[in-house]
């Protein structure tokens, strides 16, 4: 009784031990562990079948397995993944345990990058490779990015030195590329442009290997070092890279041309050095002009979050208008725009307001501002309105220094009296004149040619003929010197222009057939309208030219 007793107690599971690992192994790959279940004396126990794990001994999470024993014997494959000298262990529940002999891990072909930013822990060996909270960084502010050529698994490859090249998504920092020193390097780096970035790394050396963004960096303004001036049609351009002037940092666009006596917003940043708006407050703004009629309302403000908006207008136009900010020592850049005067009243006169047909009305459009000033070069239209017979000649659309564009009315080919309504628009503002046109008197209806103006020169640079056919018909328009030498001739066919029954009307500029201006003078003008069978009109006219 005494020895049965004796061979069970010695047969009891007490230990588990390794065969030897060879070494080294490498990430990633299988390789096959024999465990055996010994009692006290290193006797295999043969009727042990369990199934304790199998782990690491530098951390459970680079190597854990669940393992089966048949008759006191394990034979199994496992996978490591920190690249490391370790150890592994068996162990059960009820505490038995064992340990391999030590042996090599060696990291496994290359396959990605890995960057690793302020506050972050490099992790090998793990599925992210990295853990811990990212540290936001300031705009402008340099600080460093270590980057890694690593396995699958996230270990360092140092045995390749590979060319990568980096991106980000702040537009003002340029990308470049690094070699990589036994597989690392740390890069010195700064932002510009406050918010949420990132930095793209891919390798130029082996575009098989994945790509890595680092973890997303919150960007933060730096401290209070300038002001911006945004003007309307101008806008914010945080981490602006240039210092030139000319070429206004911190933003982008031309500013819109403003009104006299129009007010338009101003809004002045507190911006960092690289011209992120920051969240000062308290701080006075006060905004300054070289142009003395400048009205703010008011022209001092505090800031609020980093920022003070102000309503401006001017009193007077001027180009190259400049404003600029000032808090104590800090000032902006100097800011242009161009103070514009715009129509908001057009005085029209129209003499004579009453004209016969064909002759000439003079249109006199005085343009003013809002502050009652006449407006000088400023673009007016003229236009005859409502589907009126009239039309516009000779118009000077451009005021002169005294506010004043002018333009000639004439309607010719009427038959009975209209009211003609004239538009004068200059800006978006339009003033309505209005001008009697009564039928030429029946001078005309027998027969009779009105020359206006006459002479020629003085009053216009272009003489019109008018005269009334009851019929269409073929018109001769000739035009002799005192000798009798033809100056000019047109033959003008049935329906067309200055052929057509009604009042109609022809012109000459005071050139003859050559295009060379005629000599002042006395001339003859002689208007046949006839057709095969009838002959209307054949009248003789004597007008002057004097240039």
């Amino acid at each position: 009784m005494y020895n049965l007793i004796t061979i069970l107690i010695l047969s009891q599971l007490d230990h588990f031990g390794f065969a030897p690992i060879s070494s080294p192994q490498v990430v990633g790959d299988s390789f096959q562990i024999t465990i055996y279940a010994y009692d006290i004396n290193n006797q295999i126990v043969s009727d042990y079948n369990g199934q304790p794990w199998v782990y690491s001994s530098i951390n459970p999470a680079y190597c854990i397995k669940q393992v089966s024993f048949i008759n006191g014997i394990c034979t199994n494959n496992v996978m490591v993944t920190l690249a490391a000298n370790m150890a592994l262990i068996c162990n059960d529940y009820d505490g038995h345990t064992g340990q391999s002999n030590d042996f090599d891990i060696l990291a496994s072909a290359p396959a990605k990058l890995l960057s690793i930013v302020p506050n972050e822990i490099y992790d090998p060996g793990t599925e992210n490779g990295k853990y811990g909270p990212v540290e936001g960084q300031t705009a402008g502010v340099e600080f460093t990015i270590d980057i890694y050529l690593t396995d699958a698994w996230y270990n360092i490859v140092d045995t390749t030195n590979h060319i990568i090249r980096y991106n980000q998504t702040d537009q003002f920092v340029q990308g470049s590329q690094i070699q990589l020193v036994n597989g690392t390097f740390s890069l010195p780096f700064a932002f510009r442009t406050a918010g949420p970035q990132r930095v793209y790394f891919n390798d130029v050396t082996n575009p098989a290997i994945d790509e890595d963004s680092c973890s997303l960096i919150t960007v933060y303004p730096g401290e209070y070092t300038n002001l911006l001036v945004l003007l309307p049609g101008e806008t914010h351009l945080p981490g602006d890279t240039t210092n030139y002037e000319p070429e206004t940092p911190g933003k982008s666009g031309e500013p819109d041309n403003q009104y006299v006596l129009e007010t338009f917003p101003v809004i002045v940043y507190a911006a960092d050095s690289m011209w992120n708006k920051t969240s000062t407050s308290g701080n006075t703004v006060t905004l300054r002009s070289n142009f003395p009629p400048l009205d703010t309302n008011p022209l001092t403000q505090y800031l609020s979050n980093g920022e003070a908006q102000f309503s401006v207008y001017f009193f007077q136009a001027e180009d190259n208008t400049m404003l600029k900010a000032e808090n104590g020592s800090i000032q902006s850049y100097e800011n242009y725009l161009d103070i514009e005067a715009k129509t908001t009243h057009i005085g029209v006169v129209v003499d004579p307001d009453t004209i016969n047909a064909g002759t000439n009305a003079l249109i006199t459009a005085t343009v003013y501002d809002r502050a009652g000033q006449p407006i000088e070069d400023k673009k007016v239209n003229f236009t005859v309105l409502g589907g009126g017979n009239g039309y516009i000649v000779e118009d000077n659309p451009y005021t002169n220094s005294l506010g004043i564009a002018t333009a000639y009315f004439v309607c010719a080919n009427i038959y009975f009296n209209e009211l003609d309504t004239i538009g004068v628009t200059a800006d978006d503002t339009t003033f309505l004149a209005t001008c009697y046109v009564m039928v030429a008197d029946s001078s005309i209806m027998e027969g009779e040619i009105l020359a206006y103006p006459n002479p020629m020169g003085i009053e216009g640079q272009t003489m019109r003929f008018m005269y009334y056919l009851p019929h269409p018909c073929n018109v001769i328009f000739a035009i002799y010197d005192p000798f009798g030498n033809e100056v000019h001739q047109e033959h003008i066919s049935t329906n067309s222009t200055g052929a057509q029954s009604g009042i109609n009307t022809l012109e000459w500029n005071g050139r003859n057939d050559k295009g060379m201006r005629v000599s002042s003078g006395l001339y003859y003008v002689i208007i046949k309208c006839y057709t095969h069978t009838s002959t209307y009109v054949h009248k003789k006219i004597r007008v002057g030219v004097v240039w």
